[in-house]
Parts: C-alpha cells; sequence; structure tokens
C-alpha cells in the first residue's frame, strides 16, 4: 500500500499524534545479545553447507527430505525488511513499538554459535531485554520477531518466557 511507502515523519510516535493510514515509529533492537542473526546464518551455513534460505522455494515440489525448512529465513527477511522500513526511527525515545529479534527456530536449528548455545543465546537475549530502560518502561509496546517452527523444542527459551510474563 502507498502509505507503507509514505516517508515517515514521526507521527505515530509517543509524542506526535499519528496520521491516519502511517505505521508507527518503531525502534529495531540490534545489540549483538539480542541480534544473531548475521552469525546463526554464517553457523548454519557452515555446519550445513548451506545458508538458511537457500531452499526457500513457494513450492513443496522442490524441497527435499532433510533439506532446512524455508521458515528458518523468514525472521531475516523480515528484519533486513524492518531496518529499510519509513518508519523505523533509531531515537529510542521517539518509538511507539519496540521490535526484538528472535530467531527462534533459526537458533535452535543452528546450536552452538560463536561459544553460545541455543538456549544460552535465549538467556541473553532476555537478560538484555530485562535491562532495557525502554522494556521496563513499556513491555507491552515490545514485538517479538519471532519465526518458529512445530517441530521445536523450546525456540524462545527464557526470552519466550520474559516476553509472556510481561505481557510483550
Amino acid at each position: 500500500p502507498p502509505q507503507l511507502a509514505a516517508r515517515h515523519t514521526g507521527a505515530g510516535c509517543a509524542s506526535s499524534p499519528q496520521r491516519q493510514g502511517s505505521p508507527p515509529a518503531f525502534y529495531l533492537y540490534e545489540e549483538p545479545a539480542l541480534e544473531w542473526g548475521e552469525r546463526l546464518s554464517r553457523c548454519f551455513e557452515a555446519a550445513r553447507g548451506m545458508p538458511p534460505w537457500a531452499l526457500a522455494v513457494n513450492d513443496s515440489a522442490h524441497q527435499r527430505d532433510g533439506a532446512p525448512p524455508i521458515q528458518l529465513a523468514h525472521g531475516l527477511w523480515l528484519y533486513q525488511a524492518l531496518r529499510q522500513h519509513p518508519a523505523r526511527t533509531r531515537i529510542p525515545e521517539r518509538a511507539a513499538l519496540y521490535v526484538v529479534p528472535a530467531y527462534g527456530s533459526l537458533s535452535e536449528a543452528t546450536g552452538g554459535c560463536d561459544g553460545q548455545t541455543h538456549l544460552n543465546r535465549m538467556e541473553a537475549a532476555a537478560s538484555a531485554l530485562r535491562t532495557s530502560p525502554w522494556f521496563k518502561a513499556a513491555p507491552r509496546r515490545h514485538l517479538l520477531l519471532a519465526s518458529t517452527l512445530p517441530e521445536d523444542r523450546n525456540a524462545l527459551g527464557a526470552l519466550g518466557e520474559l516476553a509472556a510474563t510481561s505481557g510483550a
């Protein structure tokens, strides 16, 4: 829709009224404890010989047994789109919403990466979020950018528990 492509001028921020049809200003967390997309992609490819998006196709005829599920890449693609979105603000105080990247399925499928396990990553993310002044002030205005699969065992770990108990 045209309103999504329009330049964002601060409408939707906590301090200014939102224009009809414009998306709210949002802050995208990029702290290392929260943003693992690039590192997970690198570790996944090193372990599997292909990046997580290598077999992303629109039909099941092209999928092979044992191939990584296409959903592993959804969070990566959405994160990249949000990084370039005109409603994104780099000033947290101007945000009406806060987006927390959580690559649950990709993290679980990758396993160990840069000396961290999946559950270690989710615990570190939860810990970082707990210390965020914006999370402390407005946990219900935080959205987890999470892509999970039915076969996941504990895709969000401590981060999911924090979100569930804080209303995020």
